[in-house]
């Protein structure tokens, strides 16, 4: 890969780990399906860094980045990637592809299960 390449590689992967690490939408709603007894603020902001107001637009904007630097990052890696060793590609994408399904899953529950939306 050339320098080019590997700058888009962490463009494409920091429109997915910064809104990940700061709002966790994955996080807090696999938590919230198996660990939470019961729904309150309390309970929803608990991976938060910085909490966001109660506003479907924005987390769908979040989810749609999310989904697009995914998208992008896994793209760059099969068109660019020359490694040697296969394996890190294959583990690589697999690792992305998983993510990407995760937060599909969460941007449609989100998307069907808003009230402001639709």
């Amino acid at each position: 890969m050339t320098k080019k390449q590997k700058i888009w590689l962490a463009v494409f992967l920091a429109m997915f780990l910064v809104p990940e690490i700061m709002w966790s939408p994955i996080g807090n709603f696999y938590y919230l399906i198996f660990f939470a007894e019961e729904w309150n603020e309390q309970t929803a902001q608990f991976f938060n860094m910085v909490s966001l107001p109660d506003s479907g637009i924005i987390r769908l904007i979040i989810g749609i980045v999310e989904i697009i630097g995914l998208l992008l990052f896994v793209g760059t890696i099969l068109f660019f990637y020359r490694g040697r060793q296969k394996f890190i590609k294959i583990f690589a994408i697999i690792l992305m592809l998983i993510l990407l399904l995760l937060l599909f899953y969460v941007f449609i529950f989100s998307l069907n299960f808003n009230p402001r939306v639709g």
